[in-house]
């Protein structure tokens, strides 16, 4: 008799399977529950070469699946039976199947024999179930998976095959050579946990297959108990009253397993990629942006299960979650437009020594969402510290112009007032010593002025109202005398709003004096141009070029700050050719006062 194409296809899976159980065995790759595994593999094999039963090797075939079935449920992947009861569970199915072989399967003829697999099963998969989420081994746990998936993706098929059977829509005889086929299910599931478990991810649909044969089961079993209460009821009631009890089972129940297939395959954690979608509102939601790098570590926490979770930025820890444990710790990156904005340390769950691909990549698909936010957060950040810069300075220039005025010019003034009225007195008695004081009045008046024009040149220069931005650089940078040569080309308009001529002012004398200090310069070009809503300033020079490495000084910093505060940017890059360039542009907002 030929084959089948499905009984062809399973032994071309089947008997590589095997053997490669067999060889990873040999290797030491695996434990002795590669025996049962390839025997379980083999086995099924056979079975699917006689669907039907019809040969004297079927009874032997049957009771080694079976009996493998137990062992593996019990011991695998390790070898060791957890929880230590299941040794019992074990002993009774693999004598029963013993004792039915030997009794010609006689056994199996009894009203009471299906009980036994509805008592011993449940028990061995619960068992295998609390393995897996006390599992405390990565690599255990993704063999256990495909254990699971492959499991539950029998049971899904066999519901289907069911139904389609019940519906009329093809027979038991017409399904038996795929219902063998789907027997090989398990068997591979736990031939690829030993081989290649960590060849792909399977959460997700470990995760679905658990939840459609939960409530396929809760589905089937309400027909079975619907079609028990409509029995003697003429057609279609039956019929109609089971596809309605299906159906009121199947809308709550498809929650309850879903919930509970999540629990199984993440525990406490969340699936991963809703947590993602979660994460992308939140950070799309208008909440406190400071919050941010809490926000991701709080995501990674829960999806990952991590014992600890920190976020850094600048070599300084900025927020973490949990304690950190013995395991070393994973590194990943927060990139946003090619720069580095944060790095992340995620320590594996706990007995864990290192974090799963699957683990891996999650994280990294949260660091790339989490790129744009950390970016506004630190954008936020750096605009509130200049803020309070400024409200700092601002208020150390007061306090300064304060102390001028009530410890020098205050008592200055009071003394001139005094020096005024002893001259009057002395003019009055016709003193000689009037035109002495006179003379000392009038040098003290001198001094006085002297110190109000300092005080009025450090709030804005002089120069800048009486000849305007072009002139009063001209004046004090290019008609200076010594290195490098200053040139100056201005094309600027004369409706220049104060705020930003005084920026530009200082922000090119900033730019100047550290080509002199430091560049070692012959030449320093200063370039101005007026826009119809900015303004545009490049200093270059042609001298040693800024380092790649360099930090900003007192200078240029102070130079950003005051570009920042009117909304506009300072650049600072090698020139081609040798030597610096710095960029600023100011905008000018032509709707307010100039």
């Amino acid at each position: 008799m030929a084959m089948s194409a499905t009984q062809l296809a399973v032994q071309v899976v089947s008997w590589p399977a095997a053997g490669l159980v067999l060889w990873a065995g040999l290797r030491r790759r695996a434990g002795w529950v590669v025996v049962p595994t390839a025997l379980l593999v083999l086995a099924n094999a056979a079975l699917a070469l006689d669907p039907d039963g019809e040969r004297a090797t079927v009874g032997l075939a049957v009771a080694i699946v079976q009996s493998c079935y137990a062992v593996l449920m019990a011991t695998y992947p390790d070898g060791r039976c957890a929880p230590r009861w299941l040794g019992a569970v074990v002993g009774v199915a693999i004598g029963l199947q013993a004792t039915n072989l030997l009794s010609g399967m006689r056994l199996e003829e009894q009203p009471w024999w299906p009980w036994h697999y509805a008592l011993t099963w449940p028990l061995l998969a619960w068992g295998q179930i609390v393995r897996y989420r006390t599992r405390s081994d990565a690599r255990a746990r993704q063999q256990v998976r495909w254990v699971l998936t492959a499991v539950s993706a029998m049971v899904v098929a066999f519901l289907v095959v069911a139904l389609a059977i019940a519906g009329g829509l093809t027979t038991e005889e017409d399904t038996s050579t795929l219902a063998t086929a789907l027997l090989v299910l398990p068997g591979l599931g736990f031939s690829l946990g030993v081989v290649a478990p960590r060849s792909a991810n399977l959460d997700r649909a470990l995760r679905w297959v658990l939840a459609v044969g939960l409530t396929g089961l809760a589905a089937a079993g309400a027909v079975v108990v619907s079609t028990a209460l409509t029995r003697g009821a003429a057609p279609p009631a039956p019929a109609w009253g089971g596809a309605l009890a299906a159906v009121l089972v199947a809308v709550p129940g498809w929650r309850i397993a879903s919930r509970w297939a999540e629990l199984v395959v993440y525990g406490r954690r969340r699936d991963p990629l809703d947590a993602i979608d979660d994460l992308d509102e939140l950070l799309a939601a208008r909440h406190e942006i400071r919050e941010v790098p809490e926000t991701v570590v709080r995501t990674i926490a829960s999806v990952t299960g991590a014992a600890h979770v920190s976020m850094d930025t600048d070599g300084t820890v900025r927020v973490e979650s949990g304690a950190p444990t013995d395991a070393p710790p994973s590194e990943f990156v927060v990139v946003y437009r090619g720069e580095q904005l944060a790095r992340v340390f995620v320590t594996p769950r706990p007995g864990e020594q290192t974090l799963t691909r699957a683990d891996q990549a999650v994280i990294q698909r949260i660091c790339a969402y989490a790129g744009p936010a950390l970016d506004g957060a630190r954008a936020l950040e750096a605009l509130v510290g200049s803020r309070s810069r400024t409200v700092l300075a601002r208020e150390e220039e007061r306090k300064r112009v304060r102390g001028y005025l009530h410890d020098d010019l205050a008592p200055t003034f009071s003394g001139l007032g005094l020096s005024a009225a002893a001259l009057e007195r002395y003019a009055t008695d016709g003193d000689p010593r009037t035109v002495e004081l006179a003379h000392r009045l009038a040098a003290e008046l001198g001094a006085a002025s002297r110190r109000l024009r300092e005080v009025a040149y450090d709030m804005r220069p002089p120069e800048l109202d009486a000849r305007g931005l072009v002139q009063a650089l001209r004046d004090r940078l290019v008609a200076a005398d010594g290195y490098p040569t200053v040139r100056l080309d201005a094309d600027v308009g004369p409706t220049l709003p104060a705020a930003v001529e005084a920026a530009a002012y200082r922000i090119v004398q900033e730019a100047v004096t550290n080509v002199r200090r430091h560049a070692g310069a012959t030449v320093c070009d200063i370039r101005l141009r007026h826009g119809d809503s900015r303004f545009d300033i490049e200093v270059t020079d042609d001298g040693l070029g800024f380092p790649e490495d360099a930090r900003d000084g007192v200078g240029l910093t102070s130079a950003r700050e005051r570009a920042a505060e009117l909304g506009g940017s300072v650049r600072i890059m090698r020139a081609v050719g040798g030597g610096t360039v710095l960029r600023c542009w100011l905008p000018i907002d032509t709707s307010g006062p100039s």
